[in-house]
C-alpha cells in the first residue's frame, strides 16, 4: 500500500486504507504477521516530511530507512547505495573464496565459469531496478570484476601491471558490467514492448514516438524530461533512453 502524503489528511487517508486491509483480513480469516509489517517514507527533503503514525489493529508499525524486497535493498532516497554496498561486499567474499579454493586450477576457463556462476550474477541481479547513475557506485561494482581479471591474468601468465584490462577482456570476451546493465535495460524494454513481459501497467508507462510524418529523428521512444537524477535514472525512462541511444531495432516490424 502506498500513497503520496503531503498533509496530515493524506496520512489519515492512508491509515484508513490500512484499517480497510485489516477489516478484510479479519472477515476472510486471514492473519497478518505484524512483526513483518512496517512502513518507509520515500523522500529527498527530510525537513518537510509529515510525521504520521500508522497502525494495523492495535499495533504501531515500525518505520524503516532501508528495506529488502525480493533481494533488492531500497532506501528512503532511492539511491540504492545500501544495495551496492551489499552486493559488492557479498561478491568480494565469494570471489575471495574462489581464489583460495582454486589455487591449483590451471584452466582459466574453469575460473571464468565459476565467476559467472557465483560472482557475476550477484552483481547483475535485478540491475534494471537499481542500475546506478553515480560514478562512485559504478566504479565500486566494476572493481570487483577488475579484481577477477587480475586473478585471471596471473593464471595465464600475463599479469596486469598498468591497469589496462582491455586485452584480457577481449581475450575472454568479457563485457564491462556497466555495458552489461545497459544490455539488460534494452532487453527489458524489448520484452515489455513485444509482449514477452505481460504487464499492462508497465506497458502504459512507455512513451512511443509516433510522428505524423517522417523526420530525421527516428527514435522509438519519447523520453519525458525530469529535473532530478532520480527521475532521469528511473528504470523505464533510463531503459527507453538506452534503447534510443544504442539500439536500432524496429519493434513494430
Amino acid at each position: 500500500i502506498f500513497s503520496v502524503v503531503k498533509t496530515m489528511n493524506d496520512g489519515l487517508k492512508l491509515q484508513k486504507d490500512l484499517e480497510a486491509l485489516q477489516k478484510y483480513c479479519d472477515e476472510s480469516s486471514l492473519f497478518l504477521n505484524l512483526k513483518k509489517c512496517n512502513f518507509m517514507r520515500l523522500t529527498k527533503n527530510i525537513t518537510k516530511t509529515v510525521e504520521c503514525v500508522y497502525k494495523l489493529g492495535n499495533t504501531e508499525l515500525e518505520q524503516l530507512s532501508v528495506v529488502k524486497d525480493l533481494g533488492v535493498y531500497f532506501d528512503k532516497k532511492l539511491s540504492f547505495s545500501n544495495h551496492v554496498e551489499h552486493i559488492v561486499n557479498d561478491a568480494n567474499r565469494t570471489l575471495g573464496f574462489i581464489s583460495r579454493s582454486c589455487r591449483e586450477f590451471r584452466n582459466p576457463r574453469t575460473l571464468l565459469s565459476l565467476y559467472y556462476a557465483y560472482v557475476h550474477n550477484k552483481l547483475m541481479y535485478a540491475s534494471v531496478v537499481w542500475n546506478p547513475s553515480y560514478s562512485i557506485h559504478i566504479n565500486r561494482i566494476e572493481r570487483v570484476q577488475h579484481r577477477f581479471l587480475r586473478m585471471l591474468s596471473y593464471k595465464i601468465g600475463q599479469p596486469i601491471t598498468d591497469r589496462n584490462y582491455t586485452p584480457i577482456m577481449r581475450m575472454f570476451k568479457i563485457i564491462p558490467l556497466k555495458d552489461r546493465r545497459t544490455i539488460s535495460d534494452i532487453c527489458c524494454i524489448y520484452k515489455l514492448s513485444s509482449g514477452l513481459f505481460d504487464c499492462q501497467d508497465l506497458l502504459t508507462c512507455l512513451n512511443f514516438n509516433a510522428p505524423e510524418r517522417n523526420f530525421r529523428n527516428n527514435q522509438l521512444f519519447r523520453t519525458p524530461f525530469r529535473r532530478t537524477n532520480i527521475g532521469t535514472n528511473s528504470p523505464l525512462i533510463r531503459a527507453q533512453k538506452n534503447h534510443n541511444n544504442f539500439c536500432d531495432i524496429d519493434l513494430f516490424n
